[in-house]
């Protein structure tokens, strides 16, 4: 596949994989990016990638080892040393001989140390793949340092494990003891230049600081240099690039943080960065896994010692000795931190085995194994291995996203006696306080602070409660035109009054986002057809411009939203009710916000320099709300800072977007010359 096209193709399959992640949060986002290659595998599109073992460890897995290892928290993991090291250590070794023995006896042909590679492939976690599923589900503190100080290390391990299956694969030759001494030789020569590195980094830094050079991509760059450099010298000169860039991240992990402002500014910046980065590291390891599938599936099924489903019957078979073996090892590392009585040491063992899902580092280690090795290691055997281990893969991702929430609990717990979100509770009473001013566009902020109440609301919402809110919303706009005919019918409504609530529900329908199908489908159904092509500025216009006083649409409105709440109930039998509730909310600030932008002028008030004051007025009152709730104890310390970073986050942008005054100008200018031409036209066509 050429380069421009293969890179499109993967920033669209990720952006797809974390689309399907948020439709099926219950799926692991690697088992999805798996699926979404192997889908894309069989398309039309030239799919084959040949991949660079060293290229691949360098290139991916370095920066996200380094990553992980800047974040960690080194001093929790030092108190959980001792465990940290049994598992980063003996549970590689034991699963590289447990694995490697397992194997030959079901595959007698392949070398033994071929079997031992793929043990080496299998020792890893995937830290990347356990996070994602960790972060729906509750795990002890210190078992969660036990698992981060084991994936930042277990890396470096089985890789240099590998290193060493391979060697003895390729030479037909293997010496504990020399394998023993350059085992020392690759870890402390790799601590100790990965440590150099950083040093020097800093050395770099400081000197920029004192050139008075403040650029934050300058910095960032640097950043992202330093595990490359880490990895490709370190294994240049001889010792282990993984334990380099690992180092080098830890050191930097231990900084002081000034409280300076282009600190701030840069943390801020390579936060982000690094996020994206990892994001698409890790996205674009399991597509290429996926890529790669149906290439290893078609290479197996035509050799003719073994078939497709030996492989994953190994693949099966491999996954219980890996869980079983994990088991036995956290029951002896993990035996003083695991809890308090038998029950729960248990329950948390178990919960360490299910996190030992393999994922990257696997599929980089299993993507290194030499093509073929002369009379020794043939091509089908090399495909064979990489079957497994995307089987292993594949079944220890299921097991661990099914098993996991069964045993630990879920992060969201919901307080039967806290009705709402507390920085919903904190967003109303800022309201009150708002309304006091005398300011013009008092009216938009508090439409915007309403509009972030609902996205707050509906980030609290499961996706299968969001699809039942939608439902009822439909039926409510369903109820309503079915009501509006009947009074149109009866008399109730004149013409003109049926005409412009049509124009009315429209808007409202527009300011959902609802479908353009469904929105033409229920304005043929129960308009005849009235204002199917309607855009949202077309619609507004019409309101502007009607014969129907703005008081008594809105009467109108409330006098059918009872109507609709008593159908609705009789349909539903009352079982809807706190949709019901949050519907009503949702409308009282939906006819708000619609006599505001049609008659009010609020579009014109968002691009207003008193909007801007105002905006961050608002900011400021709701951080002195924020206190008030802090000292009567209505909120933790924690959730306090959470709250805070929101409200920054948010001026901080205000302010950024208050600064282009020039775009601003050219807005209102737009704006007011569209109302004047529309005011014109309306006024031709009266005479």
């Amino acid at each position: 596949m050429e380069a421009t096209t293969l890179l499109i193709v993967l920033i669209a399959t990720i952006v797809l994989s974390n689309v399907l992640e948020s439709i099926f949060p219950q799926l692991p986002l690697p088992l999805i990016q798996i699926l979404l290659g192997a889908v894309l595998s069989l398309s039309p599109l030239e799919t084959a990638v040949t991949i660079n073992p060293e290229i691949f460890m360098g290139l991916l897995i370095a920066p996200l080892l380094f990553r992980e290892s800047e974040e960690a928290d080194i001093y929790a993991l030092w108190k959980v040393r001792k465990e940290v090291i049994f598992m980063v250590f003996a549970l590689v070794f034991l699963t590289v001989f447990s694995i490697g023995f397992s194997v030959r006896l079901f595959v007698p042909t392949m070398p033994l140390a071929a079997c031992f590679a793929l043990g080496a492939i299998l020792g890893p976690t995937d830290a990347v793949a356990v996070s994602s599923m960790s972060s729906r589900i509750k795990i002890d503190d210190r078992i969660m340092s036990v698992l981060k100080g084991e994936w930042l290390i277990n890396d470096a391990s089985g890789v240099i494990s590998f290193k060493f299956a391979v060697l003895a694969l390729t030479t037909g030759s293997f010496s504990l003891a020399s394998a023993s001494l350059k085992f020392v030789i690759l870890c402390v020569g790799g601590f100790i230049f990965g440590f150099l590195i950083s040093v020097a980094k800093d050395m770099i830094v400081q000197k920029l600081k004192k050139m008075n050079i403040r650029n934050t991509a300058t910095y960032m760059l640097l950043d992202i240099l330093t595990p490359f450099l880490c990895y490709f010298i370190a294994e240049k000169i001889g010792v282990s690039g993984i334990i380099a860039a690992v180092t080098a991240g830890c050191r930097q992990s231990l900084h002081l943080h000034k409280v300076e402002a282009f600190e701030a500014d840069l943390a801020v910046f390579k936060k982000s960065t690094w996020e994206m980065i990892t994001s698409v590291l890790n996205a674009t390891v399991f597509i290429l896994l996926g890529l790669e599938l149906p290439r290893i599936i078609g290479s197996v099924m035509h050799c003719q010692d073994f078939t497709v489903p030996f492989a994953f019957g190994i693949g099966a078979f491999a996954t219980v000795v890996l869980f079983a073996v994990r088991f036995m090892a956290t029951l002896i590392a993990a035996n003083k931190v695991a809890g308090k009585d038998l029950e729960d040491r248990m329950k948390n063992c178990a919960i360490m085995t299910l996190s030992g899902v393999k994922g990257t580092v696997s599929l980089a280690t299993a993507f290194a194994l030499p093509l073929y090795v002369p009379n020794v290691f043939p091509a089908e055997q090399r495909d064979l291995i990489l079957l497994i281990t995307g089987a292993v893969i594949l079944y220890s991702l299921v097991i661990a996203s099914i098993a996991l929430p069964l045993l630990a609990k879920s992060k969201v717990v919901v307080d039967e006696e806290k009705d709402e979100d507390i920085h919903i509770q904190i967003l109303k009473d800022v309201i009150p306080e708002l309304e006091k001013s005398e300011a013009t566009c008092v009216s938009s902020i508090v439409i915007n602070i309403k509009k972030r109440i609902r996205e707050i609301e509906r980030e609290q919402l499961t996706n299968k409660e969001l699809r039942k809110f939608k439902e009822v919303r439909e039926n409510f706009f369903r109820i309503e035109i079915e009501l509006l005919k009947k009074h149109h019918a009866s008399g109730d409504l004149t013409d003109d009054e049926f005409r412009m609530y049509s124009r009315f529900i429209t808007v409202i329908m527009n300011m959902h986002s609802m479908g353009i199908f469904k929105k033409i489908k229920y304005q043929i159904k129960f308009f005849g057809g009235n204002g199917a092509n309607s855009t949202l500025s077309r619609d507004l216009h019409d309101l502007r411009e009607n014969p129907v006083e703005e008081g008594r649409l809105q009467a109108i409105f409330w006098e059918n939203t009872g109507g609709i709440i008593e159908e609705y109930n009789k349909r539903s039998g009352g079982d809807d009710e706190k949709y019901v509730v949050r519907l009503v909310e949702e409308r009282i600030d939906d006819v708000g916000s619609l006599m505001e932008r049609a008659f009010g002028g609020a579009l014109k008030a968002e691009i207003n320099t008193e909007y801007d004051r105002e905006l961050i007025h608002s900011f400021e009152v709701e951080r002195e709300v924020l206190d008030r709730y802090l000292e009567e104890g209505k909120l933790e310390a924690e959730e306090a800072d959470e709250i805070r970073i929101k409200i920054n986050t948010l001026e901080n942008y205000a302010l950024s977007d208050a600064h282009n005054d020039a775009v601003k100008k050219t807005l209102v200018n737009v704006v007011n010359k569209r109302r004047k031409k529309a005011r014109e036209v309306s006024k031709g066509r009266r005479r």
